[in-house]
């Protein structure tokens, strides 16, 4: 027969698995075994890890898609000539500098190579 599960170890262990994105975690795999040894199901598992996704690292890999592109128009003329480059050259200048800052704070903080 099975041996009675640890409640608090599997409580210890799902409240792990339901943190934001731990399916990404370098400990993920390590975790599931201990949760399976402590009486856990696979069904609860799946529950868990489903329930804590919320994809920061893919939204933050879609983020630097986005800026590259938005880097390469205010780099490029965008498509506008004339009387519209003037109206936006300007404003051209502060986004570039709001722009350069959100750029590098999330490379900073952000490797999309790592995924």
């Amino acid at each position: 027969m099975n041996p009675e599960p640890d409640t608090q170890e599997l409580s210890r262990l799902e409240d792990l698995l339901r943190r934001p994105d731990f399916l990404l975690e370098p400990s993920c795999f390590s975790v599931i075994c201990a949760y399976i040894k402590a009486g856990g199901t696979p069904n609860a598992i799946i529950e868990n890890l489903t329930d804590g996704y919320v994809g920061y690292a893919h939204m933050a890999s879609l983020m630097c898609g986005w800026m590259d592109a938005l880097d390469n128009d205010l780099e490029g003329d965008g498509g506008t000539n004339g009387v519209q480059q003037q109206a936006v050259e300007g404003k051209g200048r502060q986004e570039r500098n709001e722009f350069g800052f959100l750029k590098e704070f999330v490379r900073a903080r952000f490797d999309p190579d790592k995924l």
